[in-house]
């Protein structure tokens, strides 16, 4: 398993919760996000998007459908106020409850010896976790899940402490670098105050990493989803790099190859002396030459090999 942590447990503090729960929380979210969530079957997750009215990504996050009455929602924290306050409005003639969720632990977890021991500890049968489906453990009121996307790396979260003997689980150091730089690694998009209803779904990949459905009904910037993918040719993808040195560039800065704009930088994380960027750019770009950023000089970017194949 292709790894870049220190420790096979970390945790994080700039990820967090929006939790929706009711009677319509299915039908609500089916109107709202771009996957289908009446097909969505329960104790799965899939990641999802949250467009604005020209189609742009307003919030990128994992969808965890607990069942039809309750979902939480993993994204980025400094951007959930903001997410909430948009979509509570749509919510009004809806018997749904949307807010930050209570659940304090969140272990990222990127070892399949450490994911055994800690199902064993737990006590949950490690042999059901397939990427995509929710395994919880009543007695002590966790959730684990193996994840599609990316790299199937394991997600454990509680609505309390977890207590345990075996284990110890909640003195980690925080490693958001780590998780962040994975996350570019693996070509999926952070989507923060930095870049929100910066970038259209397409040329972010969502459609390989699955986080748009073609085939469900309307949903807020659902037109120009499906005008961009029926009726025109897409002609920037994003792309996973990887620079030998840390950069100081900045998010959504353009990116030039022979002095010609090639596209721009859609997120960043300098980790362990290396800089994991997620680009959005041409598909003829030459890979045989360097790139240039708009703060750095030329500088030679490796392109990685993603799971969902861009």
């Amino acid at each position: 398993m292709n790894s870049i942590f220190s420790k096979p447990f970390i945790k994080v503090k700039n990820w967090s919760w929006v939790t929706i729960t009711g009677q319509d929380a299915t039908t609500f979210l089916q109107g709202q996000i771009s996957i289908n969530t009446v097909n969505l079957a329960d104790n799965t997750h899939n990641p999802a998007c949250y467009l604005d009215i020209k189609g742009r990504i307003t919030a990128f996050f994992e969808c965890f459908k607990i069942n039809n009455e309750t979902y939480h929602l993993w994204m980025p924290k400094e951007i959930i106020e903001t997410f909430i306050t948009t979509i509570k409005p749509y919510a009004l003639f809806s018997k749904v409850t949307i807010e930050p969720a209570a659940i304090q632990t969140m272990l990222i977890i990127n070892n399949e010896q450490e994911i055994k021991t800690l199902c064993s500890a737990l006590n949950i049968d490690n042999s059901s976790l397939t990427p995509g489906n929710i395994v919880s453990s009543k007695e002590h009121h966790c959730n684990i899940v193996k994840t599609a996307y990316p790299n199937n790396i394991f997600m454990c979260f509680s609505s309390k402490t977890i207590e345990n003997n075996t284990l110890d689980l909640n003195n980690l150091v925080l490693e958001d670098d780590a998780y962040q730089a994975l996350l570019m690694q693996n070509g999926y998009p952070v989507i923060n105050h930095l870049n929100t209803g910066q970038y259209l779904p397409l040329t972010l990949n969502m459609l390989e990493i699955k986080a748009v459905d073609l085939k469900k009904g309307c949903y807020l910037g659902q037109e120009i989803v499906a005008r961009m993918h029926f009726r025109s040719q897409i002609k920037k993808r994003c792309y996973a790099l990887e620079a030998s040195s840390e950069l100081t560039i900045e998010v959504n800065s353009k990116i030039q190859q022979n002095g010609k704009n090639i596209g721009q930088v859609v997120g960043l994380q300098n980790y362990q002396q290396k800089c994991y960027i997620l680009a959005e750019l041409k598909i003829d770009t030459n890979w045989d030459q360097e790139l240039e950023f708009s703060t750095e000089s030329k500088v030679a970017v490796k392109r990685l090999n993603l799971s969902y194949g861009s």
